[in-house]
């Protein structure tokens, strides 16, 4: 870095402002006994100055790399839902770019010492903590037992959710309520408890777990869809609301990609999916956690409030 400082010194407009110009034509040229001075003397200006500018641009190739490069050493993050599919997938993916991580789950405790062991054979701290995302209470016991054994947090990824899909004729009440208590109240919880330790760090990173049927809709899901689109609304004003204390909120916004919430519909909805991305294939859960890795480092320090579409061209 300081090298790249000098570097930088020496090509100010003062420095240059200091080169000697150019001589109009037949002003300034040297008598024959100074030519050899002369031409030695513009010889080692040149080859400083090229020197200076060969410098500078190592610096500069060398800051750009390593101010994207993702690094979350030192970082401790809460995965919500994150035992199995997507989930899973992010909280390995922030553990093998550095971060400590906390996975959330409700019910199945076995496949979330899974994800934990898997977090410890890459070498980092985990614990897994159970809590229903629905319950403000439970929530904030989590975020407490969080801080407690993993230290301050920093990045938090709501991505707990259910489905309950059916046409909006014959869906109950309830299936209505599961899906925005779980999906959208959910994320308001487990926001409203983090935010006081993400202030008190000023600094954060929240990245909420939207899906492409809360941005375009989808006939059958008129729960999960308005629960997602919500989750967008979500976003956008709590970036808004925690942007002058240092904390980025944004949402990733997934296309079909095949998880236990995905593995019953069938088959011919499958490849009609595959038929109308671009990219031609189901997406993965790594492709969203690597999106969610993105939005969870300092190089997306300056993003905030955005809805990234990982979803293979789907919807434009």
């Amino acid at each position: 870095m300081e090298e790249g400082k000098r570097a930088m010194r020496a090509l100010t407009p003062t420095a240059l402002r200091s080169v000697s110009p150019l001589p109009k034509s037949g002003e300034g040229r040297p008598k024959a006994g100074e030519r050899a001075a002369t031409q030695s003397h513009d010889s080692t200006t040149n080859s400083s100055r090229t020197r200076n500018v060969l410098r500078f641009k190592n610096s500069l190739h060398h800051i750009f790399w390593r101010n994207t490069m993702i690094d979350l050493t030192g970082k401790v993050a809460l995965v919500t839902g994150g035992s199995r599919g997507i989930g899973r997938a992010i909280a390995l993916q922030l553990a093998a770019l550095g971060a400590d991580v906390a996975v959330n789950y409700q019910g199945n405790a076995r496949a979330a010492q899974e994800t934990v062991d898997a977090i410890h054979a890459l070498g980092r701290k985990s614990i897994s903590v159970q809590a229903d995302v629905r319950s403000a209470e439970a929530v904030e016991a989590m975020i407490k037992q969080v801080t407690q054994e993993l230290g301050n947090l920093h990045i938090l990824v709501n991505n707990a959710g259910i489905t309950r899909d059916g046409l909006m004729m014959r869906m109950k009440e309830e299936d209505w309520d599961m899906v925005l208590d779980t999906n959208l109240k959910g994320a308001f919880n487990v926001i409203k408890a983090a935010q006081r330790a993400l202030i008190k760090g000023r600094y954060g990173r929240i990245v909420n777990i939207t899906s492409i049927a809360g941005v375009s809709g989808n006939a059958g899901q008129s729960n999960y869809a308005s629960a997602k689109a919500g989750m967008i609304g979500l976003t956008k004003s709590v970036a808004k609301e925690l942007g002058s204390r240092g904390i980025t909120c944004n949402a990733v916004a997934p296309g079909f990609v095949p998880t236990d919430l995905t593995a019953t519909l069938p088959e011919e909805l499958v490849q009609e999916a595959v038929r109308h991305t671009p990219l031609g294939r189901l997406g993965t859960s790594e492709d969203v956690a690597k999106a969610v890795a993105f939005l969870a480092s300092d190089a997306a320090e300056f993003i905030t409030g955005q809805v990234l579409n990982v979803d293979g061209g789907m919807i434009f």
